[in-house]
C-alpha cells in the first residue's frame, strides 16, 4: 500500500512527522449497530479523509470489552501491529497510533470509564481534581505497565469486585494492545467540545453576575429594562411580552372594524392585564437576566458572520 502511495505521489511528511518515520492510524468507532477498525495512513495531505480510510474489519456487535477483545483475538490484532511495529520500509520505521472516541479508547486497555475516580488514561488525576478549575494539579502518568500492574491488583487483591475500583486506579481488564499511551492520540474534538462548554459556562456566570449588579443599582442608574429586572427578577422576561403583547392587542381593540370584534379584543386585553397584575417578583437564576438571555442570539450572530466569505 505505501509503494502505491509513493508511485501516485501521496505520502508527506508534516506536522512533525519525522522523516525517517511512517505513521500509520489504527481507529476503532461503533455506529449502526457495528464495530468497525479502520487504517489511515497519516503521511498524507489529507489523512483522516474517506479516501484514505481503510476498513479492516467489521462485525455486527455492541463495543463493549467483551466484544472488543474478540474481535482483536479473532483477526489477530495484536501480531500483527507487532509485526508491523518491528517493520521497516525503505529505511523508515513505522509508528502505529491508536485513535477513537474515549469509551473507546478506555475499553482497549481496561478503564472503566470516565465516570470512574481515575478517569483519565494518561495520568492518574482524580475525578474531583479535574472537576476544580480553579487549581492546577500534578498526577503521575499512566504506562502499559501501570496499567497491568493496578489490573493484577484489581484481579488478585479485589477479586475484581467493581466496587473496589478505585483502589487499582479503575484498571478492571488487562491492556488489549500493546500500544504505548503517548502514541494514543486523545479524542480532539470530545476535548474541543468540553474545552468550549467550561468556556461558555463561564461566560453565563459572568453574565449573570452582571445580570445581578443590576438590582443593587439605584432607581436613577438604571433604564427601563433594568428597574424592570430589579423590580420582577426572573420574571421580567415574561413582564417584557405580555405588556407587549398587551400593547399589539390594545391597538387591535382601536383598529376593529365590528362591536364584535372591539368586545374580543377588549376581553383579551382585560385577561392580560390581570395576569401582569398578578406577576410575583422571582430569583434571578443562572440564564434568567437580559445579558446573560442574550447571549445565544448574539453568539448565533457572531457565528454567522464568521462564516461569510
Amino acid at each position: 500500500m505505501l509503494d502505491r502511495y509513493k508511485e501516485a505521489n501521496l505520502l508527506t511528511w508534516h506536522s512533525n512527522i519525522p522523516e525517517n518515520e511512517i505513521w500509520i492510524k489504527l481507529g476503532g468507532d461503533h455506529g449502526r449497530n457495528s464495530l468497525k477498525l479502520a487504517l489511515q495512513i497519516a503521511n498524507t495531505a489529507h489523512p483522516n479523509s474517506k479516501r484514505n480510510t481503510i476498513v479492516i474489519a467489521m462485525v455486527h456487535a455492541r463495543d463493549t470489552h467483551t466484544n472488543i477483545e474478540r474481535l482483536f483475538t479473532n483477526i489477530h490484532l495484536q501480531e500483527q501491529l507487532t509485526a508491523l511495529q518491528n517493520h521497516q520500509w525503505q529505511g523508515k520505521s513505522v509508528r502505529v497510533i491508536l485513535n477513537g472516541d474515549y469509551e473507546f479508547l478506555t475499553k482497549v486497555f481496561g478503564l472503566s470509564g470516565a465516570a470512574g475516580t481515575f478517569p483519565c488514561l494518561w495520568c492518574l488525576i482524580k475525578r474531583q481534581d479535574i472537576n476544580n478549575s480553579t487549581t492546577a494539579h500534578k498526577a503521575s502518568p499512566r504506562t502499559l505497565e501501570t496499567l497491568r500492574a493496578d489490573y493484577n491488583t484489581f484481579s488478585h487483591t479485589y477479586r475484581q469486585n467493581k466496587k473496589d475500583a478505585a483502589f487499582s486506579h479503575n484498571s478492571i481488564h488487562a491492556p488489549l494492545l500493546d500500544i504505548s499511551l503517548p502514541n494514543v492520540s486523545p479524542p480532539y474534538l470530545h476535548i474541543l467540545l468540553g474545552v468550549v462548554k467550561k468556556h461558555h459556562e463561564l461566560l453565563e456566570q459572568a453574565a449573570h453576575s452582571i445580570d445581578e449588579s443590576l438590582c443593587q443599582l439605584t432607581e436613577d442608574q438604571l433604564t427601563d429594562l433594568g428597574k424592570l429586572v430589579k423590580q420582577y427578577g426572573g420574571e421580567w422576561k415574561t413582564k417584557q411580552d405580555m405588556e407587549e403583547k398587551l400593547t399589539l392587542v390594545k391597538s387591535c381593540v382601536t383598529l376593529s372594524d365590528t362591536a364584535e370584534q372591539k368586545l374580543t379584543y377588549s376581553k383579551e386585553a382585560e385577561k392580560l392585564e390581570i395576569r401582569i397584575g398578578s406577576l410575583e417578583p422571582q430569583a434571578l437564576k443562572l440564564r434568567s437576566g437580559p445579558i446573560a438571555h442574550s447571549l445565544d442570539s448574539i453568539l448565533e450572530k457572531q457565528n454567522s458572520s464568521s462564516e461569510l466569505p
